[in-house]
C-alpha cells in the first residue's frame, strides 16, 4: 500500500500532477494507481484537458513504458498517452535509494467498465468508437510485428515480439459517452503483475 495522500503533487517534467483519489480498478493489478489532476507548469500551456493516472512502476509497468516509447503506438490516436517517469515525491533528494518511480498516463473521463446503460445514451456510438479502437490498435501493433496474447509473453516459444494487451471494458478509457462524437483509447499495453 501506498503513503501517497490527496492533494499530493508529484513534479514531472513538463506538468505537475496532484493526487485527487486512489483508484480501484478491476482488482487485476497489484500496483497502487491514483486518478490526479494535471497542473500547468512555468508557464506551459499545453496541459492535457483530462485527468493523469499516476502508477507505481514494478518491473512489468517498466517494459509497458518500453511499448508506449515506440512511435507507432506514442503517435497512436488509439493508445492512451504517457506523460512522464517520475521519481517517488516521499524520496526527493535520495536519488540512490531504491525508490520505485511513478509513471503518468493519460486519463479520459471514465472507463468502458464503469459505464452504466441509460435509454438515452449512445450506446451505438459507444460500441462503433470501442470496436474501432480494439481493431486500430491491433493493427498498429500487427505493423510492429507485435500480437495481443492476453497473457504472460514467453519469448522463447515465439517469433514474434508479444506483448501482454488485456482488451477488457476496464482497459477502454471513454469520453464524450454523452455525445455521438466519443474518443475511446486502449489503456492497457502489457502491465500485467
Amino acid at each position: 500500500m501506498s503513503s501517497l495522500t490527496s492533494g499530493q503533487v508529484f513534479t514531472g517534467a513538463k506538468w505537475n500532477y496532484q493526487i485527487v483519489n486512489a483508484l480501484t480498478g478491476d482488482g487485476t493489478h497489484s500496483s497502487t494507481v491514483f486518478k490526479a489532476k494535471v497542473l500547468q507548469k512555468d508557464g506551459v500551456l499545453d496541459a492535457p484537458q483530462w485527468f493523469a493516472t499516476l502508477h507505481q512502476a514494478g518491473e512489468s509497468l517498466k517494459r509497458e513504458c518500453e511499448i508506449y516509447r515506440l512511435p507507432s503506438i506514442a503517435s497512436g490516436a488509439c493508445s492512451r498517452k504517457m506523460y512522464d517517469v517520475i521519481a517517488n515525491p516521499m524520496n526527493i533528494g535520495n536519488s540512490d535509494d531504491g525508490s520505485i518511480p511513478y509513471v503518468a498516463f493519460e486519463w479520459l473521463e471514465t472507463t468502458l467498465q464503469d459505464v452504466k446503460y441509460q435509454p438515452s445514451m449512445h450506446i451505438y456510438a459507444i460500441i462503433r468508437t470501442v470496436a474501432k479502437t480494439a481493431l486500430t490498435s491491433c493493427a498498429i501493433l500487427a505493423d510492429r510485428q507485435l500480437v495481443n496474447t492476453g497473457r504472460t509473453p514467453d519469448l522463447k516459444k515465439g517469433w514474434h515480439s508479444l506483448i501482454s494487451l488485456d482488451y477488457k471494458p476496464a482497459n477502454f478509457l471513454l469520453s464524450g459517452i454523452e455525445t455521438d462524437d466519443i474518443t475511446a483509447k486502449v489503456g492497457d499495453l502489457g502491465h500485467n503483475e
